[in-house]
C-alpha cells in the first residue's frame, strides 16, 4: 500500500514536472526582459538569482539524503534551480555587453 502511494506521488510529480520545466530556464525570461534595467538593477537581480540557486542547491542536497529524495529533489527543486542559474547567467551576459562593473555595492548587499 505504501509503495502504491509512493508510486502515485512519483507519477503525479513526473507529469507536473513537465509543466514547470522549460528549455532549462530560457522561457522564464522574455527576450529583452532586462532592456530597461540599469547596471545596479542588473547586479542586484543577478545576485538574488545566485543566492536563490545556492538555497535550492542546499535543499536538493538535503532532499537526496532521504529515501526517494533524488526523485523528489529533481521534481521539486531542480527546475527552479536551473531557472535561477540560467537567469543569473543571462544577467551576467547583459552586464558584460553593457560594460557594467562586476562588483557593485548592490551585488555585495544582495549576497549578504
Amino acid at each position: 500500500m505504501k509503495n502504491a502511494a509512493l508510486a502515485g506521488v512519483a507519477l503525479a510529480s513526473l507529469l507536473l514536472a513537465g509543466c514547470t520545466g522549460d528549455t532549462l530556464g530560457r522561457a522564464m525570461v522574455p527576450a529583452g526582459g532586462y532592456d530597461l534595467y540599469d547596471c545596479k538593477q542588473l547586479a542586484s537581480t543577478e545576485a538574488k538569482q545566485r543566492e536563490r540557486a545556492g538555497e535550492l542547491e542546499k535543499l536538493m542536497v538535503r532532499a537526496r539524503q532521504g529515501p526517494g529524495g533524488g526523485l523528489i529533489s529533481s521534481m521539486t527543486y531542480e527546475p527552479e534551480y536551473e531557472g535561477a542559474r540560467t537567469k543569473a547567467a543571462d544577467l551576467r551576459k547583459v552586464m558584460t555587453e553593457r560594460n557594467c562593473p562586476t562588483s557593485t555595492p548592490a551585488v555585495e548587499n544582495a549576497i549578504r
